[in-house]
């Protein structure tokens, strides 16, 4: 797992520079955290359980990281390492259980200012579960542990203070057949504190 998380964050580096070292970007590194709350759906349960879904809405949970932002002109690239934890409550098997997951995530923002400290931001994001809970009443259940999805949303910047709301849509691959997971969509509510630079 953390080949595959070093190497994902090594390549989105690796893009913002190639990206950005042309038009001799400014450079600002920093942390970010932010508080969420999402739904997840689980799908082709097997026949242990009564029904073969699996929903859970008002998932909440928080998020922590740290983001490297290249700034060309009015456009930005900004990947980001974070740790997610959230926790909620889904109903299987006729009954409420408690949902927990823990994961690393590296989104790939492409920013674009528009006007005053509002910006808007999008792009690509990779989820790696750490840890996530596969027993529901006494029935265990295997989950995917890579995520892709996507985010966006708007970013305003008050010289160092970052403030961020996002929306997120995440996908779980599996082989045909198999138990699938998904979260549908995720708000994020966030800030962050640049480092270095002028704040700009």
């Amino acid at each position: 797992m953390k080949t595959k998380i070093t190497k994902i964050a090594a390549s989105a580096l690796l893009l913002a520079i190639c990206i950005a070292s042309p038009a001799k970007a400014q450079v600002n590194a920093g942390i970010i955290g932010g508080i969420n709350t999402s739904a997840v759906e689980v799908r082709n349960l097997d026949n242990r359980f009564a029904n073969e879904t699996m929903d859970g809405k008002n998932i909440t949970g928080y998020e922590v990281g740290a983001f490297l932002k290249l700034k060309a002109g009015p456009v930005y690239l900004k990947p980001a390492l974070m740790y997610n934890y959230s926790r909620g409550k889904v109903t299987a098997n006729n009954q409420d259980a408690i949902f927990k997951i823990q994961k690393v995530a590296v989104p790939v923002m492409f920013g674009l200012h528009l006007v005053g400290p509002l910006n808007i931001e999008a792009g690509p994001v990779y989820n790696y579960v750490t840890n996530v809970t596969e027993q529901y009443n006494s029935t265990n259940i295997t989950l995917a542990r890579n995520g892709i999805g996507y985010r966006a949303g708007l970013a305003f910047e008050f010289g160092l203070l970052m403030i961020n709301a996002s929306y997120e849509g995440m996908t779980y691959p599996t082989t045909t057949g198999q138990t699938t997971f998904k979260e549908p969509y995720k708000f994020i509510l966030g800030a962050g504190l640049k480092f270095g630079g002028d704040g700009k």
